[in-house]
């Protein structure tokens, strides 16, 4: 997967206009969480992305375990960056992801969710990525998420969170 990421980002920075161009990527894994079972692959994926980031001519900010708080700096960071004139963006996100009543959130390595219910208040949710993407007058965004999908809270001390995937 990630080779393939990294062959379509050489494509990508091959088709923007000049060498000139500024490019931004946030880079986040999360792989140590408190909570809900550790991943093991996050961060090197997210090393290895920030690797072809650079290569494709990326500025890249680079953030690994970041919990609830830290993803907010990250994004504010991020879109201050992208509103400084770049020209594309990029958001790649590895670790933990869940789905909860058809929205899609972003797992803090803080993340303590109990319920459904408190899906907001955990977590954080993909649209608000989007949305400051769209609104940073960027006009070539790009956003991966390489997220792992199985309910971290159906494993963690035997909680269920329903209607979560």
């Amino acid at each position: 997967m990630i080779r393939i990421l990294a062959t379509f980002l050489l494509l990508l920075a091959l088709s923007l206009p000049s060498a000139a161009a500024k490019r931004v990527a946030l880079v986040i894994g999360n792989a140590n969480y408190k909570f809900v079972p550790a991943l093991l692959n996050p961060i090197n994926d997210a090393a290895l992305m920030e690797i072809a980031l650079k290569g494709a001519g990326f500025e890249v900010i680079r953030k690994d375990n970041l919990d609830q708080q830290g993803m907010k700096l990250a994004l504010i960071e991020f879109s201050r960056t992208l509103k400084q004139g770049a020209d594309a963006g990029m958001f790649y996100y590895a670790g933990h992801g869940i789905e909860v009543d058809g929205k899609n959130y972003l797992v803090p390595i803080d993340s303590n969710m109990q319920s459904k219910d408190e899906a907001d208040v955990y977590n954080f949710d993909v649209n608000n990525f989007m949305a400051m993407m769209e609104n940073s007058g960027v006009p070539f965004n790009i956003m991966v998420l390489d997220a792992c999908r199985n309910n971290p809270f159906r494993q963690a001390g035997g909680r269920s969170v329903g209607g979560a995937r």
